[in-house]
């Protein structure tokens, strides 16, 4: 036991778990902010859902929780009583948060996949808090290696998710591997019930997630061929723009001191092309990983069908912007 159970905060004794879920919640949006600004998700709007998502989770686990206080006062034979109250509650608030998300990302048209993966990964790292916090205070080998493994999980699936992994594996891996754990290793009343529920949601969204992606692309070899190329001598050229970025930005030249400008206005004159630099060199980040998803989706026999809808993508699109994976229709509400 490394942190007492208990801290004095402004005079009133607190359990130390709540900092560790104070922090989880903090790093939760950040990551749905960072995530979702990454997916190309109108953050406003990502914000507005999660935390609608959230505030009915947190309403649906509070009036449950009060639920099981009258049914253990009132009633002995709920079956809700069989399952353990902690963990009935935090599943029920997972759920029903997940559940929310994906009911407005239907309603907004965007790609349900791609929110669940948002939601997973921030999920995860409040899984990682709390098991941290269990570990510090009350020890227990088993929390320390759920840190390891989702931080180590984690690390794979942010690296790769982008152009690698179809959207909707993130949440399948991380719901499933949540599943697998309450079923193996938290030994409490209803731990089968509610992995296997958790482990059943992960089952049907992979099979919505594989029948999606049988929609093969149906463009001519001819013109996927040409399209191909046009991506890659468009990725190459990317890239020596961004060689040629880095090299000229002048705080990137050898052996110079952060501030070793003569004057003031040369120093403004620095930090302004600075700034231009980094803007450009991100636009530049941000469309090659573009383009290696579209890549991505030619090797997979996915391109040219929108990543969203599922529709094919216009020929007349793909021409001009061969790196495009959505159609125009929902391209166009994603950018409101």
């Amino acid at each position: 036991m490394l942190l007492p159970q208990t801290i004095n905060l402004l005079g009133q004794q607190i359990p130390s778990i709540t900092i560790f879920l104070a922090a989880a919640a903090i790093y939760f949006f950040f990551v749905v902010w960072y995530e979702g600004k990454k997916d190309g998700f109108e953050i406003e709007r990502i914000f507005d859902v999660f935390f609608t998502a959230v505030f009915i989770g947190l309403a649906s686990a509070e009036v449950l929780r009060r639920y099981l206080l009258w049914a253990s006062v009132y009633t002995y034979n709920s079956l809700l009583l069989k399952i353990d109250p902690i963990l009935f509650v935090a599943s029920a608030f997972y759920i029903i948060s997940i559940l929310t998300v994906i009911i407005y990302s239907r309603r907004l048209r965007w790609s349900y996949f791609k929110i669940a993966d948002v939601f997973a990964i921030a999920m995860s790292f409040v899984a990682v808090f709390y098991c941290l916090g269990q570990f510090l205070i009350f020890g227990g080998v088993n929390y320390f290696l759920v840190v390891l493994i989702v931080v180590g999980l984690n690390q794979l699936v942010l690296a790769y998710r982008s152009y690698k992994f179809s959207s909707g594996v993130t949440f399948v891996l991380l719901n499933s591997l949540l599943g697998l754990y309450i079923i193996a290793f938290y030994d409490v009343q209803g731990h089968l019930l509610i992995g296997s529920l958790l482990v059943t949601i992960s089952s049907v969204l992979l099979y919505l997630r594989l029948k999606k992606g049988n929609m093969n692309t149906s463009l001519p070899a001819d013109l996927l061929k040409h399209l191909k190329n046009k991506l890659i001598n468009k990725e190459n050229e990317l890239k020596k723009q961004d060689k040629l970025l880095r090299e000229e930005d002048p705080y990137m030249q050898p052996g110079r001191a952060e501030e070793n400008a003569e004057n003031m206005d040369e120093a403004i004159l620095e930090d302004s092309k600075r700034e231009l630099t980094d803007a450009n060199r991100s636009v530049i980040s941000g469309v090659l990983i573009q383009i290696r998803k579209a890549l991505a989706y030619i090797k997979m026999g996915k391109y040219g069908v929108c990543e969203v809808c599922g529709n094919p993508i216009d020929k007349a699109r793909l021409k001009i912007y061969p790196e495009a994976t959505k159609c125009a229709d929902c391209a166009s509400k994603l950018d409101k």
